[in-house]
């Protein structure tokens, strides 16, 4: 395989894959929903039904033939390690999500180490699923690393870790473009792999696409964006990417392949950032993997 400046060569163009697995309750949208009793009385059955659901993602991804890169919360390891075990047994590439599902800007310096070490420590028995020389792989809670910010990738660096997928360009807004150096900026705008470079040390960064529309963040290929918007949104800018021969990142969630879960009382707009699109949502990759060739995220 090739590639120039950065990008995949069309001909051997292969998309990266992603799973985050965490436990749906402890997703950003649904952080204060467990403070009403009756979605508390849900809490354990919408926990346990991560063993159904990742079950469902091994499966459909056996059937395709692709192997994708898990970013396991620790807590979940520490809960449910054989459903690690059967994630490494599969083929797919074991890589961390932090401990807790903490935003890093909550965490803070101090807090982001310990969390690293501790989930770090989780994964171990699968120390050879990391599958690459650069070393282990990071991916933030919801996105939140803040990119303006040399700490994260320096306590990253420092902790062992050889690559990131933790920001997502949708989500950086022009302001902190203006921060950041021309180098990194240039890279986030085309949502190209670079080098952010602290110190005498270096971390890779793998972003994920997207664009803004004033205030309005917008994505395709994964999470929200895939469930919600139309298909044909997503397809569109799938395959213009991939007759460009630009790599672009397909990500989700365990609990999005599972339609039946228990729905807690949430406000409109969480509802329907929760819900919208569940019905439909494993027809939807079964018909969209087949059109394209796969790898796992992060470094090749």
């Amino acid at each position: 395989m090739r590639s120039v400046d950065g990008f995949v060569t069309q001909e051997a163009c292969r998309h990266q894959l992603s799973v985050d697995l965490e436990l749906v309750s402890l997703a950003h949208n649904l952080r204060s929903a467990f403070d009403i009793q009756a979605n508390l009385d849900l809490r354990g059955e919408l926990e346990e039904r991560v063993l159904l659901s990742t079950r469902r993602v091994l499966r459909m991804l056996e059937r395709h033939h692709v192997r994708a890169t898990f970013f396991v919360l620790g807590l979940l390891a520490e809960r449910y390690p054989a459903l690690v075990e059967e994630i490494a047994t599969a083929g797919h590439r074991i890589a961390s999500h932090g401990y807790s599902h903490t935003s890093l800007r909550t965490l803070g310096a101090e807090g982001f180490r310990r969390e690293l070490a501790r989930c770090r420590d989780l994964l171990q028995p699968w120390e050879e699923a990391w599958e690459h020389p650069h070393g282990p792989g990071f991916r933030a809670p919801d996105f939140s690393l803040p990119v303006e910010e040399d700490w994260p990738y320096r306590i990253l660096a420092e902790e062992g870790f050889g690559w990131s997928s933790s920001v997502m360009r949708a989500r950086v807004t022009r302001s902190t473009m203006g921060r950041l150096t021309s180098d990194v900026s240039r890279a986030l705008r085309n949502t190209k792999p670079h080098l952010r470079i602290v110190g005498d040390r270096g971390m890779w960064e793998y972003p994920l696409q997207g664009f803004r529309v004033g205030a309005l963040p917008l994505s395709w290929g994964g999470g929200f964006w895939l469930r919600a918007l139309p298909r044909t949104w997503n397809l569109h800018h799938m395959q213009r990417w991939d007759r460009a021969g630009r790599s672009f990142h397909l990500y989700l969630h365990p609990w999005e392949m599972d339609a039946d879960q228990p729905r807690l009382t949430l406000p409109v707009w969480r509802s329907v950032r929760q819900y919208r699109g569940l019905q439909s949502f494993e027809r939807r990759l079964e018909n969209i993997l087949p059109r394209f060739s796969w790898r796992p995220a992060g470094p090749l």
